[in-house]
């Protein structure tokens, strides 16, 4: 994702991109494709076309984010991202609703108030900030997934996923340094 928000702040918001950091870009393309094992079996499979599918999506909102920034304030953002969100939701499990239990709703809460906190701090950061200086901070997402896959279900990833991963954040690094 945040490789792509790189990528798509030249053409989509007319930023000037640097040489390396198009070379920063390409490398974090590049550990991608490490993770993914390309072949037959890694690279076109539905998992990984969803990936990319979400990690698009995922860029574009956040490149939407610098641009409605112009115009709207951080909090209509996140009020109107949520609503649409919910209303997504709401749509998308209608034919399957199951009740809420009421233990489950302090819980359910706490991830929305969590949510939402994280959310209007991401939308303010895309506002302020270039797009791939502040997406090249989300590789320190990857020590929380690794740390809580280890907590909850007791793995840890392979030696290729560590390399692709290694190379992707060194990606991330040389972006950061580049558009400094």
């Amino acid at each position: 994702g945040p490789i792509l928000v790189a990528a798509l702040s030249a053409p989509v918001l007319r930023e000037r991109t640097s040489l390396r950091s198009w070379l920063a870009i390409v490398v974090g393309l590049a550990g991608v494709l490490v993770v993914l094992r390309p072949g037959a079996e890694g690279l076109f499979t539905g998992s990984a076309l969803m990936m990319l599918v979400a990690a698009s999506c995922y860029a574009l909102s956040n490149l939407t984010v610098r641009v409605l920034s112009r115009t709207d304030s951080t909090q209509a953002m996140v009020l109107w991202l949520m609503v649409l969100l919910t209303a997504i939701a709401t749509v998308a499990s209608w034919s399957q609703w199951v009740p809420i239990r009421s233990d489950d709703w302090p819980v359910l809460l706490g991830i929305g108030v969590a949510g939402t906190i994280g959310q209007y701090a991401m939308t303010r950061a895309f506002s302020l900030g270039e797009p791939a200086v502040v997406a090249a901070f989300e590789y320190t997402a990857l020590p929380w997934a690794v740390g809580l896959d280890l907590v909850l279900w007791q793995v840890l990833p392979d030696p290729i996923t560590w390399v692709g991963a290694a190379i992707i954040v060194g990606s991330g690094l040389m972006l950061l340094r580049a558009e400094r």
